[in-house]
């Protein structure tokens, strides 16, 4: 999949290149459309992964995209956002990620935002 998953950490979003956090996340479904349990996943960084390393990864991608919507759409800007900490339960799971949770809540407010 190279980056379009990365085992152990937040995603990269090259929004400079056209990329969308939605993208991520329906790439993921692609990936999860296409193997089983028996298929192993080549990330762009970490280890090798199985599908439930992918779902858990895409579940992850859609739950955080999910917090930022709701919290557009109850009017909170990008700071109130971050302030609000969609993404504290992996923030401690990727501690050596270099990919900040900043970033992730940045990409996924601004799909938000664009109605992506």
């Amino acid at each position: 999949m190279g980056d379009c998953y990365l085992n152990g950490s937040f995603p990269v979003v090259d929004f400079s290149n056209g990329g969308v956090f939605t993208g991520i996340i329906a790439a993921a479904d692609t990936a999860l459309g296409m193997l089983d349990a028996r298929t192993r996943i080549i990330p762009g960084h970490g280890p090798i992964a199985g599908d439930q390393d992918l779902r858990r990864w895409r579940e992850m991608l859609a739950t955080i995209h999910e917090r930022v919507n709701k919290a557009v759409a109850a009017g909170a800007t990008l700071e109130q956002v971050k302030a609000g900490r969609p993404t504290k339960e992996w923030d401690q799971r990727f501690p050596g990620s270099f990919v900040t949770s900043d970033h992730v809540v940045e990409e996924a407010y601004r799909a938000v935002r664009s109605g992506e």
